[in-house]
């Protein structure tokens, strides 16, 4: 049986129905391997609340448990402050670690960016050392200098862990984005024009065998996007900047959820 327990209050729920709905929400099946105790996760994201979840004989991958706040046991009458204030940090925890999912995805080829199972984040490994991309960075950035300055033991890589962040085509990213749109102009057809003057920036190269195939979607490359979109735009730039932005985080969030089902999930 598993107990969610909301300070004094709990609502419990089989184990069959949380990993069904998990499994359905997910479309995967759920590894006996490669979990972790959610109940450490949850307190451990929130110190400062006490006995936020208790979990007996269950366990699930530390990322699944942000699909809980989608859990349809979470009934009315548990609508008070406490649990909202849980669900809104799980909320905000989950969009850190699918943008910052999506900029592993953008990342150069010698920069390492890793998801890491146990605990559902995304960190950096720069000069030996791991860096996360959830919460202030400030923070990260600091404490990350002085461990390079201090030259701490470095942090080893366990490759059952920490998952390396594949780097994103630029046709899988073109391919949702065009999805995204629902067909709505000008971005449904920007794509096919850009996929065009893209390949006029190689020209350089005299390589009549590039194609569009051989490009990654790296930070550079979505700048040039959104650049060569409003250049050819600009006198609608009041009329297109709200559905642009929607367009372009909702294909961020799909193709970052997609790898961690695919890489988290199944692996």
């Amino acid at each position: 049986m598993l107990q969610l327990m909301i300070e004094d209050d709990y609502c419990a729920v089989t184990e069959s129905e949380l990993f069904n709905h998990l499994q359905e929400k997910l479309s995967v099946t759920i590894s006996s391997e490669d979990c972790v105790s959610a109940a450490n996760f949850i307190n451990s994201l929130y110190p400062d609340i006490q006995n936020i979840v208790q979990i007996t004989t269950m366990h699930v991958p530390a990322t699944m448990i942000l699909i809980l706040k989608e859990q349809p046991l979470f009934r009315s009458d548990y609508s008070n402050s406490s649990l909202l204030r849980v669900l809104n940090k799980l909320e905000k925890q989950e969009e850190e670690i699918i943008f910052a999912t999506f900029m592993g995805l953008s990342r150069k080829n010698d920069e390492l960016i890793y998801f890491d199972k146990l605990n559902g984040d995304v960190l950096s490994y720069i000069q030996g050392y791991f860096s996360s991309h959830i919460g202030d960075q400030s923070i990260a950035n600091g404490t990350l200098a002085n461990r390079i300055t201090n030259n701490d033991p470095i942090d080893y890589v366990d490759e059952k862990r920490y998952i390396l962040i594949d780097r994103l085509l630029l046709t899988e990213f073109l391919f949702e984005y065009k999805n995204q749109t629902n067909g709505i102009e000008p971005f449904f057809s920007y794509v096919d024009y850009f996929s065009v003057e893209i390949l006029k920036d190689y020209a350089y190269l005299e390589d009549d065998n590039l194609t569009i195939n051989d490009l990654t979607a790296g930070k550079h490359i979505q700048e040039k996007f959104h650049n060569l979109f409003w250049s050819k735009y600009q006198n609608k730039i009041d009329e297109l900047r709200i559905p642009d932005k929607l367009i372009f985080e909702n294909t961020c969030k799909s193709l970052a959820l997609k790898w961690i089902k695919e890489n988290v999930y199944n692996k």
